[in-house]
């Protein structure tokens, strides 16, 4: 895997609000195994890196920096911090997440309300 892993990975972690420990147990590897992936010491097997896409809910292609365009993880990220900073706008920000998920949006205004 190319360095867009590690800023893959940390990218996923920070917007789940994840630390070394937490994404360790979540990911079914060690914290150590989770901060060499981190830092670009180790790369994950394939077989890993499957599994840490499907936890994550990341595409491999995105977890190899292979895929076009702006990446799944890079638009939550970006949605988290606007929730943020427009405030103002979070109603009308709700109704259409509401559209675009085609449910009830209390999960993702309650995910978007933790920290960035």
């Amino acid at each position: 895997m190319p360095a867009a892993f590690q800023n893959v990975l940390g990218l996923a972690l920070k917007v789940r609000g994840w630390n070394q420990v937490e994404a360790a147990r979540h990911l079914g590897v060690s914290q150590a195994l989770v901060s060499a992936y981190l830092h670009g010491e180790r790369e994950p097997l394939l077989s890993t890196a499957a599994q840490i896409s499907g936890v994550l809910g990341v595409s491999l292609d995105e977890m190899a920096g292979l895929s076009a365009g702006k990446s799944a993880v890079a638009w939550q990220a970006n949605l988290k911090r606007r929730w943020h900073r427009e405030a103002a706008s979070r109603s009308e920000l709700a109704a259409a997440l509401r559209i675009v998920f085609c449910e009830d949006s209390t999960a993702v205004v309650k995910w978007l309300n933790e920290p960035c």
